[in-house]
């Protein structure tokens, strides 16, 4: 049994990870969206405790998209 091919193999492996790393990084996207909403009502029927709401919420949104992808 030879362990020629083994060895060279394992030689070789940190080579191509850092190839591989280098693609991952370059080819990487990254995207941020920004969303406001506002939600303004009036009751206008007794049963109800309030006579309004208005609410206000803000929300991101991130998305990233590596090289392999």
């Amino acid at each position: 049994m030879k362990k020629t091919p083994l060895w060279v193999g394992v030689c070789l492996c940190p080579l191509f990870s850092q190839v591989v790393h280098a693609e991952f990084i370059a080819d990487s996207k990254a995207e941020l969206t920004l969303r406001n909403f506002y939600f303004d009502r009036d009751y206008k029927k007794d049963p109800y405790p309030y006579t309004a709401a208005r609410d206000w919420a803000q929300g991101l949104i991130f998305k990233g998209q590596s090289g392999y992808t």
